[in-house]
């Protein structure tokens, strides 16, 4: 038998699963302590925290609610400015918690 996890429902399924290691996404290898603060508080809930950053000498720095806004926000930019300003894919959706969101300004604050 072969079993394939999402990560998607790891939040609700800790019990079940235990402490699953899911691999890194391609690109994604060398993460800044931020990005990694981000990604521990998004897998800690239903809702969507997201924080990637792209060059962080850029201009333009993004923390979007709403994960399709985002998306357009992202590109808009690059159309408009072009993809040397901007900076990073940052997102928040599906109402998270005030505190998880809170966690996510500060860690963001920091760059």
């Amino acid at each position: 038998m072969v079993a394939k996890l999402d990560d998607t429902a790891g939040f609700m399924m800790t019990s079940e699963w235990g402490d699953v290691e899911y691999p890194t996404s391609f690109g994604m290898e060398n993460k800044s302590p931020e990005e990694e603060a981000v990604e521990l508080a998004d897998s800690k809930t239903g809702a969507s925290l997201k924080l990637t950053i792209l060059k962080p000498e850029a201009r333009i720095w993004t923390m979007v609610a709403g994960g399709g806004a985002s998306v357009v926000y992202a590109d808009t930019i690059a159309d408009m400015a072009g993809i040397d300003d901007l900076a990073n894919y940052g997102e928040y959706s599906g109402g998270p918690l005030l505190v998880r969101q809170n966690s996510m300004q500060r860690h963001f604050l920091t760059l």
